[in-house]
């Protein structure tokens, strides 16, 4: 009896021991995360604090209190501590936080201002370098994503046009040559486009730009962060009526002709393109409006 206890208690801690350890790589996976998008802020914050000249110990105490950095600012309150409290170099302070579990971005930074500081090199020097070279790394992804994308564009414009001659030919020959099944090769056309159309959507997908359209600080468009919320359920459910309805509505018997070529195919896709046709309706205002600001942008610098 106190061995099957033991053996009980034994297989609750390891249980226990597993649950906690997924518990910690979850939230750490979240923390990363969260420093990940926040490294853009850190190192506008960072330059800003450079260009004043100020010293580095200074900033790393201004970092550390910083409370909109949450949670960067407690990695920069950390180093302060082992700097102020624990006696550590700058240096060896910086180096010790970049080997803790954060991540890449903040770690190659920690490390590279490590390095800088060991060589002398002034905090202002070193945040315009890595500001710039921070503003060129994307400009020059962001125009090779958008020639690859312009290559995709065209070829699914080429290819959706000779689906659609294709389709309306196997049609034309069904209904010319006499065929019972001018209803099912409409059918097949369609499926035939819609399968072509979505791989060259996972292609688009596959090579897409890996930006957000919205920030996740609190200083937003609550419209348009909603709109983007809707996306992902409007595209959801309609892939799902794409799908299912096909397959649970069946043509009518009685019908004419051309209600059974409409049924359930065409059908099906004007109700699926129906939702998604007025998010890009409410979609485009806003990109209409954000191109008008921006036509006020120079004139607003300038001033």
């Amino acid at each position: 009896m106190p061995s099957a206890l033991s053996g009980e208690r034994a297989y609750g801690s390891d249980r226990n021991k597993r649950t906690n350890h997924k518990t910690r790589l979850l939230k750490r996976f979240s923390l990363n995360r969260r420093l990940s998008e926040l490294y853009p802020i850190t190192l506008l914050y960072l330059t800003s604090l450079g260009a004043s000249g100020i010293p580095l110990k200074t900033a790393l105490r201004i970092l550390g209190r910083e409370k909109l950095l949450t949670p960067v600012s407690y990695l920069f309150a950390k180093i302060q501590v082992m700097v102020e409290k624990w006696g550590y170099l700058q240096t060896a302070a910086l180096r010790a936080a970049a080997s803790d579990n954060i991540d890449q971005n903040h770690r190659e930074l920690l490390n590279r201002l490590s390095h800088a500081a060991q060589a002398g090199v002034g905090l202002g020097d070193f945040t315009l370098i890595e500001f710039q070279k921070f503003l060129a790394s994307p400009e020059a992804e962001f125009e090779k994503m958008v020639e690859k994308l312009k290559r995709l564009a065209e070829s699914y414009s080429a290819l959706l046009s000779s689906m659609g001659f294709l389709s309306v030919a196997f049609l034309l020959m069904a209904i010319i040559y006499g065929s019972q099944y001018s209803s099912t090769v409409l059918n097949i056309s369609i499926l035939a486009v819609i399968a072509t159309l979505a791989s060259m959507t996972l292609l688009f997908l596959r090579n897409n730009i890996r930006r957000r359209l919205m920030h996740k600080e609190p200083h937003r468009p609550e419209k348009l962060h909603r709109l983007e919320q809707l996306s992902r359920i409007i595209i959801v459910s309609s892939m799902a009526v794409l799908i299912i309805l096909p397959l649970t509505l069946p043509a009518p018997s009685d019908a004419g002709l051309l209600m059974r070529s409409l049924i359930p195919g065409p059908l099906s896709m004007l109700i699926a393109s129906a939702p998604l046709l007025m998010h890009g309706i409410a979609g485009r205002r806003w990109v209409r409006l954000v191109m008008e600001r921006e036509a006020y942008m120079p004139m607003f610098s300038r001033a």
